[in-house]
């Protein structure tokens, strides 16, 4: 009897091929609240989610999420509303802007560039707050005051 043929070498196989995928991603992702989800597949569509932890960054929750996209590693901080806190993806260094390379090279001679990422964080949108006249008060006395 060959092994090919042997109907326990082929169950063994099968369910070593489901273990192998079913690392693929994480068990939980259920437990990340759809406004974040929705946020990281609008911003990073083709994302294969790894690992991912939930924080409290000054008093607001924030998922932690490190995924893969096209072959290439990222990361997202999504707050739980689904507001993205800052991302950063992993860039190829070969790629990089000529003036970059240039700078690096020249400051750094006998270095190589073994990782290359670009990091960004949103914008903070501050609320502005009408001000009277009559709420400001004078550092100093003028006369025309």
């Amino acid at each position: 009897m060959s092994v090919v043929r042997n109907p326990f070498f082929f169950a063994a196989i099968v369910l070593l091929a489901a273990f192998a995928c079913a690392g693929d991603e994480p068990k939980d992702l259920d437990r990340i609240p759809k406004p974040v989800m929705n946020s990281l597949k609008a911003k990073f569509p083709k994302a294969k989610i790894e690992k991912w932890t939930k924080e409290n960054e000054k008093g607001k929750v924030v998922y932690d999420i490190e995924f893969r996209q096209e072959g290439r590693k990222a990361e997202a901080d999504i707050a739980e509303d689904g507001s993205i806190q800052s991302f950063e993806r992993e860039l190829d260094a070969k790629k990089l802007p000529k003036a970059v390379l240039e700078a690096v090279e020249s400051k750094y001679p006998k270095s190589k560039i073994r990782k290359s990422s670009n990091a960004r964080k949103s914008r903070i949108r501050r609320k502005s707050m009408p001000v009277s006249k009559s709420s400001l008060r004078p550092l100093q006395r003028t006369p025309w005051n």
